[in-house]
Protein backbone atom coordinates (compact mmCIF):
# COMPACT_ATOMS: atom_id res chain seq x y z
CA UNK A 1 0.00 0.00 0.00
CA UNK A 2 3.00 2.26 0.98
CA UNK A 3 4.42 1.90 -2.77
CA UNK A 4 1.02 3.04 -4.35
CA UNK A 5 1.52 5.77 -2.33
CA UNK A 6 4.74 6.83 -3.04
CA UNK A 7 3.96 6.67 -7.00
CA UNK A 8 0.58 8.38 -6.72
CA UNK A 9 1.83 11.41 -4.80
CA UNK A 10 3.63 12.83 -7.03
CA UNK A 11 1.62 12.35 -10.13
CA UNK A 12 -1.15 14.24 -7.67
CA UNK A 13 0.92 17.12 -6.86
CA UNK A 14 1.78 17.65 -11.04
CA UNK A 15 -2.08 17.75 -11.32
CA UNK A 16 -2.45 20.38 -8.10
CA UNK A 17 0.34 22.58 -9.86
CA UNK A 18 -1.31 22.61 -13.46
CA UNK A 19 -4.68 23.60 -12.06
CA UNK A 20 -4.16 25.20 -8.78
CA UNK A 21 -1.22 27.62 -9.56
CA UNK A 22 -2.09 31.19 -10.32
CA UNK A 23 -2.57 32.52 -13.83
CA UNK A 24 -0.49 34.13 -16.28
CA UNK A 25 0.02 35.21 -20.05
CA UNK A 26 -0.89 32.39 -22.14
CA UNK A 27 1.77 30.64 -23.21
CA UNK A 28 2.36 31.01 -27.07
CA UNK A 29 3.83 28.44 -29.71
CA UNK A 30 5.14 27.84 -33.11
CA UNK A 31 5.43 24.69 -34.67
CA UNK A 32 8.08 25.40 -37.61
CA UNK A 33 7.56 24.98 -41.17
CA UNK A 34 10.91 22.93 -42.07
CA UNK A 35 12.95 20.39 -40.27
CA UNK A 36 15.01 21.18 -37.49
CA UNK A 37 13.84 24.48 -36.95
CA UNK A 38 15.18 25.61 -40.68
CA UNK A 39 13.82 28.99 -41.75
CA UNK A 40 13.49 27.83 -45.41
CA UNK A 41 13.58 24.65 -47.39
CA UNK A 42 15.93 24.25 -50.76
CA UNK A 43 15.59 21.38 -53.37
CA UNK A 44 18.34 21.83 -56.00
CA UNK A 45 16.67 20.47 -59.01
CA UNK A 46 18.40 19.46 -62.61
CA UNK A 47 16.11 18.81 -65.88
CA UNK A 48 18.33 15.83 -67.29
CA UNK A 49 17.82 16.33 -70.71
CA UNK A 50 19.98 16.37 -74.02
CA UNK A 51 21.69 19.46 -75.62
CA UNK A 52 19.79 19.39 -78.50
CA UNK A 53 17.20 17.03 -78.27
CA UNK A 54 14.21 18.18 -80.22
CA UNK A 55 15.12 15.77 -83.41
CA UNK A 56 13.81 13.03 -80.19
CA UNK A 57 10.73 15.12 -79.82
CA UNK A 58 8.59 14.07 -82.89
CA UNK A 59 7.58 10.81 -83.35
CA UNK A 60 8.59 8.97 -86.22
CA UNK A 61 12.11 10.12 -85.71
CA UNK A 62 15.11 8.09 -84.74
CA UNK A 63 17.49 9.61 -81.71
CA UNK A 64 20.07 11.34 -82.42
CA UNK A 65 21.57 12.49 -79.11
CA UNK A 66 25.09 14.16 -78.23
CA UNK A 67 27.26 11.99 -76.64
CA UNK A 68 28.63 14.51 -73.93
CA UNK A 69 25.75 14.61 -71.79
CA UNK A 70 27.29 12.30 -69.50
CA UNK A 71 30.82 14.36 -68.98
CA UNK A 72 28.38 17.20 -68.49
CA UNK A 73 26.65 15.25 -65.43
CA UNK A 74 30.06 13.87 -64.05
CA UNK A 75 31.00 17.41 -63.50
CA UNK A 76 27.78 18.22 -61.83
CA UNK A 77 27.79 15.44 -59.53
CA UNK A 78 31.60 15.97 -58.87
CA UNK A 79 29.93 19.44 -57.13
CA UNK A 80 27.65 18.09 -55.78
CA UNK A 81 29.66 15.66 -53.94
CA UNK A 82 32.26 18.10 -52.70
CA UNK A 83 29.06 20.48 -51.18
CA UNK A 84 27.60 17.48 -49.31
CA UNK A 85 24.42 17.90 -51.37
CA UNK A 86 21.57 15.77 -52.39
CA UNK A 87 19.58 16.84 -55.46
CA UNK A 88 16.45 15.99 -57.31
CA UNK A 89 17.10 14.61 -61.20
CA UNK A 90 13.83 15.24 -63.22
CA UNK A 91 14.58 12.14 -66.13
CA UNK A 92 13.43 12.28 -69.54
CA UNK A 93 12.60 8.58 -70.40
CA UNK A 94 14.42 8.19 -73.90
CA UNK A 95 17.50 10.10 -72.33
CA UNK A 96 17.73 7.83 -69.40
CA UNK A 97 17.16 4.40 -71.86
CA UNK A 98 20.19 6.34 -74.03
CA UNK A 99 22.75 7.20 -71.49
CA UNK A 100 21.79 4.31 -68.75
CA UNK A 101 25.22 3.87 -67.07
CA UNK A 102 25.01 8.02 -66.53
CA UNK A 103 21.56 7.44 -65.25
CA UNK A 104 22.11 4.73 -62.99
CA UNK A 105 25.43 6.41 -61.32
CA UNK A 106 22.94 9.59 -60.59
CA UNK A 107 20.98 7.64 -58.73
CA UNK A 108 23.57 5.21 -57.25
CA UNK A 109 25.00 8.61 -55.96
CA UNK A 110 22.21 9.28 -53.89
CA UNK A 111 20.54 11.51 -55.67
CA UNK A 112 16.48 11.17 -56.41
CA UNK A 113 15.23 10.01 -59.89
CA UNK A 114 11.24 11.61 -60.41
CA UNK A 115 9.97 12.09 -64.09
CA UNK A 116 10.28 14.58 -66.63
CA UNK A 117 8.51 12.94 -68.90
CA UNK A 118 8.72 10.39 -71.73
CA UNK A 119 9.90 12.41 -74.70
CA UNK A 120 11.29 15.77 -73.81
CA UNK A 121 7.59 17.38 -74.84
CA UNK A 122 5.05 19.38 -73.22
CA UNK A 123 1.17 18.31 -72.58
CA UNK A 124 -0.50 21.32 -73.33
CA UNK A 125 1.88 23.52 -76.01
CA UNK A 126 -0.56 25.23 -78.12
CA UNK A 127 -0.13 28.02 -80.30
CA UNK A 128 3.26 26.92 -81.35
CA UNK A 129 4.91 29.24 -84.49
CA UNK A 130 7.21 26.52 -85.49
CA UNK A 131 6.37 22.40 -85.25
CA UNK A 132 10.07 21.47 -86.48
CA UNK A 133 11.49 24.02 -83.16
CA UNK A 134 8.75 23.18 -80.06
CA UNK A 135 6.47 20.43 -81.80
CA UNK A 136 2.67 21.07 -81.23
CA UNK A 137 1.64 17.96 -79.57
CA UNK A 138 -1.40 19.96 -78.39
CA UNK A 139 -4.06 19.52 -75.37
CA UNK A 140 -3.39 16.28 -74.17
CA UNK A 141 -6.27 14.16 -71.95
CA UNK A 142 -5.93 12.09 -69.09
CA UNK A 143 -5.92 8.95 -70.89
CA UNK A 144 -3.10 9.99 -73.40
CA UNK A 145 -1.16 11.59 -70.81
CA UNK A 146 -1.89 8.29 -68.28
CA UNK A 147 0.04 6.57 -71.30
CA UNK A 148 2.99 8.79 -71.25
CA UNK A 149 3.81 8.75 -67.68
CA UNK A 150 3.83 5.25 -68.03
CA UNK A 151 5.81 4.64 -70.77
CA UNK A 152 8.27 7.05 -68.97
CA UNK A 153 8.54 4.81 -65.88
CA UNK A 154 9.13 2.15 -68.56
CA UNK A 155 12.30 3.97 -70.03
CA UNK A 156 13.73 4.86 -66.88
CA UNK A 157 13.07 1.50 -65.36
CA UNK A 158 11.70 3.44 -62.67
CA UNK A 159 9.19 3.99 -60.01
CA UNK A 160 9.37 7.99 -59.43
CA UNK A 161 7.60 9.80 -56.73
CA UNK A 162 7.63 13.26 -58.68
CA UNK A 163 7.29 14.76 -61.91
CA UNK A 164 8.00 17.80 -64.00
CA UNK A 165 6.15 17.92 -67.56
CA UNK A 166 8.75 19.27 -69.76
CA UNK A 167 8.87 23.25 -70.78
CA UNK A 168 6.37 23.41 -67.11
CA UNK A 169 3.88 22.56 -70.18
CA UNK A 170 0.85 20.90 -68.31
CA UNK A 171 -2.54 21.05 -67.45
CA UNK A 172 -5.41 19.82 -65.31
CA UNK A 173 -5.52 16.85 -66.90
CA UNK A 174 -1.38 16.13 -66.28
CA UNK A 175 -2.12 16.75 -62.42
CA UNK A 176 -5.11 14.20 -62.04
CA UNK A 177 -3.23 11.54 -64.03
CA UNK A 178 -0.26 12.07 -61.57
CA UNK A 179 -2.96 11.89 -58.43
CA UNK A 180 -4.26 8.59 -60.28
CA UNK A 181 -0.86 7.10 -60.44
CA UNK A 182 -0.27 7.62 -57.14
CA UNK A 183 2.68 10.25 -57.40
CA UNK A 184 3.68 11.87 -54.26
CA UNK A 185 4.17 15.68 -55.76
CA UNK A 186 4.54 17.68 -59.14
CA UNK A 187 6.67 20.38 -59.90
CA UNK A 188 5.10 22.10 -62.91
CA UNK A 189 4.34 25.08 -61.94
CA UNK A 190 6.15 28.17 -61.89
CA UNK A 191 5.47 31.14 -59.75
CA UNK A 192 6.62 34.11 -58.14
CA UNK A 193 3.34 34.15 -56.09
CA UNK A 194 3.39 30.92 -54.25
CA UNK A 195 7.10 29.77 -52.52
CA UNK A 196 5.00 26.33 -50.04
CA UNK A 197 3.68 23.24 -50.97
CA UNK A 198 0.04 22.95 -51.56
CA UNK A 199 -2.47 21.15 -52.42
CA UNK A 200 -4.24 21.69 -55.98
CA UNK A 201 -7.82 22.20 -57.11
CA UNK A 202 -8.83 20.12 -59.86
CA UNK A 203 -12.42 20.63 -60.98
CA UNK A 204 -13.21 21.97 -57.08
CA UNK A 205 -12.17 19.03 -55.23
CA UNK A 206 -8.39 19.36 -53.48
CA UNK A 207 -6.18 16.54 -54.71
CA UNK A 208 -3.90 14.91 -52.28
CA UNK A 209 -1.11 15.40 -55.00
CA UNK A 210 1.21 18.00 -53.60
CA UNK A 211 2.70 20.99 -55.56
CA UNK A 212 6.08 21.95 -54.99
CA UNK A 213 6.29 24.96 -57.56
CA UNK A 214 9.86 25.99 -59.23
CA UNK A 215 10.95 29.77 -58.33
CA UNK A 216 10.54 32.19 -60.71
CA UNK A 217 12.91 35.04 -60.61
CA UNK A 218 12.47 38.44 -62.22
CA UNK A 219 13.98 38.18 -65.38
CA UNK A 220 14.18 34.48 -66.21
CA UNK A 221 12.72 31.24 -66.33
CA UNK A 222 15.01 29.17 -64.74
CA UNK A 223 17.81 29.63 -62.30
CA UNK A 224 20.16 28.35 -65.31
CA UNK A 225 19.12 30.88 -67.91
CA UNK A 226 20.18 33.88 -65.90
CA UNK A 227 23.71 32.71 -67.58
CA UNK A 228 22.35 32.91 -70.98
CA UNK A 229 21.23 36.29 -70.88
CA UNK A 230 24.26 37.98 -71.34
CA UNK A 231 22.12 41.47 -71.44
CA UNK A 232 20.27 41.04 -68.52
CA UNK A 233 20.64 41.30 -64.64
CA UNK A 234 24.31 40.14 -63.08
CA UNK A 235 23.76 36.19 -62.08
CA UNK A 236 24.87 36.23 -58.97
CA UNK A 237 23.02 39.18 -57.55
CA UNK A 238 20.02 37.95 -59.26
CA UNK A 239 20.11 34.07 -57.86
CA UNK A 240 21.10 35.74 -54.27
CA UNK A 241 18.55 38.32 -54.52
CA UNK A 242 15.62 35.77 -55.37
CA UNK A 243 16.98 32.93 -52.77
CA UNK A 244 17.26 35.57 -49.73
CA UNK A 245 13.31 36.58 -51.07
CA UNK A 246 12.25 33.44 -50.44
CA UNK A 247 14.22 32.66 -47.20
CA UNK A 248 12.86 34.88 -45.40
CA UNK A 249 9.48 34.50 -46.13
CA UNK A 250 10.16 31.02 -45.08
CA UNK A 251 9.60 29.53 -48.58
CA UNK A 252 10.79 26.82 -50.12
CA UNK A 253 13.74 27.52 -52.78
CA UNK A 254 13.30 25.61 -56.23
CA UNK A 255 15.83 26.10 -58.81
CA UNK A 256 15.95 24.95 -61.99
CA UNK A 257 18.83 23.87 -63.75
CA UNK A 258 20.20 21.81 -66.76
CA UNK A 259 23.24 19.49 -66.92
CA UNK A 260 23.22 19.78 -70.50
CA UNK A 261 23.81 23.95 -70.36
CA UNK A 262 25.53 24.35 -66.47
CA UNK A 263 27.99 21.71 -67.09
CA UNK A 264 29.48 22.77 -70.34
CA UNK A 265 30.42 26.46 -69.13
CA UNK A 266 33.54 26.53 -66.33
CA UNK A 267 32.21 30.02 -66.03
CA UNK A 268 28.59 28.50 -65.12
CA UNK A 269 29.90 25.76 -62.83
CA UNK A 270 32.05 27.74 -60.61
CA UNK A 271 28.78 30.33 -60.07
CA UNK A 272 26.96 26.87 -59.19
CA UNK A 273 29.40 25.99 -56.72
CA UNK A 274 29.87 29.82 -55.36
CA UNK A 275 25.86 29.45 -55.36
CA UNK A 276 26.13 26.17 -52.97
CA UNK A 277 28.41 28.12 -50.33
CA UNK A 278 26.03 30.61 -50.19
CA UNK A 279 22.77 29.32 -49.19
CA UNK A 280 24.38 26.42 -47.12
CA UNK A 281 25.39 29.20 -45.21
CA UNK A 282 21.60 30.20 -43.66
CA UNK A 283 19.53 28.17 -41.75
CA UNK A 284 18.15 25.98 -44.25
CA UNK A 285 16.90 22.77 -45.29
CA UNK A 286 18.50 20.97 -47.94
CA UNK A 287 16.73 17.95 -49.18
CA UNK A 288 15.22 16.22 -51.94
CA UNK A 289 12.06 16.64 -53.50
CA UNK A 290 10.69 13.49 -52.12
CA UNK A 291 11.95 14.03 -48.53
CA UNK A 292 10.62 17.44 -48.78
CA UNK A 293 7.31 16.41 -49.47
CA UNK A 294 7.07 13.39 -47.46
CA UNK A 295 8.17 15.21 -44.53
CA UNK A 296 5.45 18.02 -45.29
CA UNK A 297 2.55 15.62 -45.69
CA UNK A 298 3.30 13.78 -42.62
CA UNK A 299 3.48 17.42 -40.68
CA UNK A 300 -0.01 18.01 -42.06
CA UNK A 301 -1.48 15.18 -39.88
CA UNK A 302 -0.10 16.72 -36.81
CA UNK A 303 -2.43 18.35 -34.19
CA UNK A 304 -0.78 20.21 -31.78
CA UNK A 305 -1.78 21.71 -28.87
CA UNK A 306 -1.09 22.96 -25.11
CA UNK A 307 -2.92 22.19 -22.11
CA UNK A 308 -3.35 24.42 -19.23
CA UNK A 309 -1.92 27.56 -21.40
CA UNK A 310 -2.10 29.72 -18.75
CA UNK A 311 -0.50 27.53 -15.86
CA UNK A 312 2.68 27.98 -14.64
CA UNK A 313 3.18 23.95 -15.68
CA UNK A 314 1.51 23.37 -19.24
CA UNK A 315 1.67 20.28 -21.53
CA UNK A 316 2.60 20.47 -25.13
CA UNK A 317 0.67 17.73 -26.82
CA UNK A 318 1.43 16.27 -30.49
CA UNK A 319 -1.08 13.70 -31.94
CA UNK A 320 0.31 12.28 -35.36
CA UNK A 321 -1.92 10.68 -37.31
CA UNK A 322 0.74 10.48 -40.34
CA UNK A 323 3.99 8.64 -40.85
CA UNK A 324 7.19 8.72 -38.35
CA UNK A 325 8.62 12.65 -38.73
CA UNK A 326 11.79 13.72 -37.88
CA UNK A 327 13.24 16.65 -36.42
CA UNK A 328 10.27 18.54 -35.90
CA UNK A 329 10.66 22.06 -34.12
CA UNK A 330 7.98 23.73 -31.56
CA UNK A 331 9.13 26.90 -30.41
CA UNK A 332 7.73 28.63 -27.46
CA UNK A 333 8.02 31.99 -26.29
CA UNK A 334 9.58 32.72 -23.13
CA UNK A 335 11.63 30.49 -21.41
CA UNK A 336 10.40 27.50 -20.21
CA UNK A 337 11.67 23.94 -19.15
CA UNK A 338 11.06 20.71 -21.43
CA UNK A 339 10.58 17.62 -19.87
CA UNK A 340 9.76 14.43 -22.43
CA UNK A 341 11.66 11.95 -24.69
CA UNK A 342 13.98 12.51 -27.20
CA UNK A 343 13.91 16.16 -27.98
CA UNK A 344 16.34 18.80 -27.57
CA UNK A 345 15.80 21.62 -25.87
CA UNK A 346 17.85 25.23 -26.43
CA UNK A 347 16.55 28.64 -25.39
CA UNK A 348 17.02 31.39 -27.68
CA UNK A 349 17.50 35.11 -26.19
CA UNK A 350 16.26 37.70 -28.86
CA UNK A 351 16.79 40.46 -26.28
CA UNK A 352 13.17 40.63 -25.20
CA UNK A 353 12.33 37.61 -23.16
CA UNK A 354 13.90 35.12 -26.29
CA UNK A 355 12.23 31.66 -26.99
CA UNK A 356 12.73 27.57 -26.60
CA UNK A 357 12.92 25.92 -29.46
CA UNK A 358 12.02 21.75 -28.75
CA UNK A 359 13.30 19.42 -31.63
CA UNK A 360 11.66 16.40 -31.45
CA UNK A 361 14.23 13.79 -32.92
CA UNK A 362 11.93 11.14 -33.58
CA UNK A 363 8.07 11.63 -33.86
CA UNK A 364 5.78 7.80 -33.40
CA UNK A 365 2.76 7.80 -34.30
CA UNK A 366 0.30 8.53 -31.85
CA UNK A 367 -0.22 11.56 -28.76
CA UNK A 368 3.40 12.74 -27.66
CA UNK A 369 3.51 14.97 -24.57
CA UNK A 370 5.94 17.23 -23.12
CA UNK A 371 5.78 18.78 -19.83
CA UNK A 372 6.51 22.66 -19.52
CA UNK A 373 7.65 24.52 -16.85
CA UNK A 374 7.70 28.48 -16.82
CA UNK A 375 11.25 29.56 -15.67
Amino acid sequence: MGDRRKKVFPFLILISLIFLLPLRAELKYTTMDWKDGAKAGVCITFDWEDDYPHSIYVPGRTADLKGDLPEKTDRILSILDGHDTRATFFVVGIVAEEFRESFEQIRAEGHEIASHGDYHRGYNQTGVEDPQEIPNFGDQDFDEQIIRMEEAERLMKSSPTGFRAPGLNFNDDTLLALESLGYLYDSSLQTTHRIKPFHPVVNNEQLALLEIPVTSGEDASSWDLYGRKYDGPDPNKQWKKDFEEVYNSGGVYVPLLHPAFIGKDSRLLATLEEFLEHVQSYNIWMTTMNDLATWHMNKEQLHVAVKNPRGTISILEIENNGGKIDGLTVEVDGKVRAFGRNILVSHVDDGENGFTKITFMALEGGKTRVVLVRV
